[in-house]
């Protein structure tokens, strides 16, 4: 009986003990935070308000980065218990989101990595759900400058830190690279949009091209942004910049980023001298690639084909 009474105890004291650890996850601020998101994610499915839902997930993402950042360190089979204890241990400033990222933090990298990542998911399904070019911005897995800013900064801890110039690391700034055209074919439009162009008619193809004028207009290409996103470069950087941008002729890039460098403490001779560095170079012409990509895009506008547009 003693023998008996001492394993109903040793079991009843395991299952207490699990379920406080339990009831000590819940109350833990990452744990906490992240059902509290993913409970909200769950709402905003079904209430349609699809910028807010791309913010919520923009914040499940960040815990997602801070939980990867440690994934290395507890791999192997039977370290979950592990991880799950060290992110108890984080406090709300441990996991607050970042205003300003830094090319030296690895959870902003992570966190860049993985916005990336399902940037080029949604990117790739979309292409293959239909050959129009033309999406719903709605299907965006975070906003669109947020996948703007993070296809910068991967770009940009690249070539910070030679540490990082692995085959992986450069196939992924690579799809950022190479994509950020496409989120300007990210649209936010009443209109539906067809999965197919042999789906329109006439009528429809003339309202479709007048709403996309209009919001052409409403709203400039992201991809010719400020930069102000941009809260990780030094004055230095921004100068270093200045230089590659104008020697590719990109001269409105040029301008921006030699804007950005003025906010700093860059010496005014130095700012000087990089003004009459884009002032040479845009005297040779204008940014040439910029401007036949601006004029095919007002082609397709006023044309069926862009309907037939592939990846």
């Amino acid at each position: 009986m003693i023998w008996i009474s001492i394993g109903v105890i040793t079991v009843l004291g395991f299952f207490i003990n699990q379920r406080m650890q339990l009831i000590k996850k819940e109350k833990a601020p990452f744990f906490r935070m992240r059902k509290f998101f993913l409970d909200d994610l769950d709402r905003e499915r079904f209430s349609g308000n699809w910028k807010r839902r791309q913010k919520i997930n923009a914040r499940i993402l960040w815990l997602n980065a801070i939980k990867e950042e440690y994934k290395g360190i507890f791999s192997r089979s039977g370290e979950q218990n592990k991880m799950d204890r060290y992110l108890m241990a984080l406090s709300e400033n441990d996991i607050i989101y970042p205003n300003k990222w830094s090319l030296n933090e690895e959870k902003h990298i992570a966190y860049a990595r993985i916005i990336i990542s399902e940037w080029g998911k949604t990117l790739e399904a979309q292409m293959k759900e239909s050959p129009i070019i033309y999406k719903l911005e709605s299907v965006l897995p975070v906003p669109k400058k947020l996948i703007l800013k993070a296809s910068f900064y991967l770009i940009d801890a690249y070539n910070a830190n030679p540490a990082r110039r692995n085959k992986i690391f450069r196939e992924l700034i690579q799809v950022a690279d190479e994509s950020m055209i496409y989120l300007d074919f990210f649209i936010d439009i009443e209109i539906n949009l067809p999965k197919d162009s042999n789906e329109l008619r006439k009528e429809e193809l003339i309202n479709f091209s007048e709403a996309l004028k209009k919001y052409k207009n409403e709203n400039p290409s992201i991809i010719e942004d400020n930069l102000d996103f941009i809260d990780w470069r030094s004055g230095k950087k921004w100068l270093q910049e200045t230089a590659t941008y104008a020697t590719n002729n990109d001269i409105n890039r040029a301008k921006i980023c030699l804007d950005r460098a003025k906010k700093s403490n860059i010496p005014t001779e130095d700012i000087l001298a990089f003004s009459s560095l884009i002032e040479r170079f845009a005297s040779r012409g204008l940014d040439k690639k910029r401007k036949y990509l601006k004029e095919k895009e007002e082609k397709i506008i006023d044309s069926v084909s862009l309907f037939l547009l592939c990846k």
